[in-house]
């Protein structure tokens, strides 16, 4: 129950609750601070396809994955991906 992840429009979506340990304090002030400001993610590949294509000249492979597992997201200061990040939210009581 600390953990929930969906994707939207752009992709994949998470609300990670902080323990309230010194851990999570320290976490949760290094993404205040933007020192930790990306995110990051592993996972498998279930299922894939590829497909040829002819892009100008050029045939390329294309591949799709079409079904994975999620193992680990999380925050991090050097994330794969560049456009990905990470920010504090106050979430209501109860939530």
């Amino acid at each position: 129950g600390t953990l929930s992840v969906a994707t939207d429009a752009r992709g994949l979506f998470y609300v990670l609750r902080l323990p309230d340990s010194p851990t999570g304090q320290n976490v949760a002030e290094a993404v205040r601070r933007r020192d930790v400001s990306g995110s990051s993610f592993m996972f498998t590949v279930d299922k894939q396809s590829f497909r040829e294509e002819t892009r100008g000249n050029r045939k390329v492979v294309v591949r799709t994955i079409e079904e994975l597992s999620l193992l680990e997201v999380g925050p991090v200061t050097r994330p794969a991906y560049k456009s990905s990040s990470a920010e504090l939210m106050k979430l209501p009581e109860g939530t």
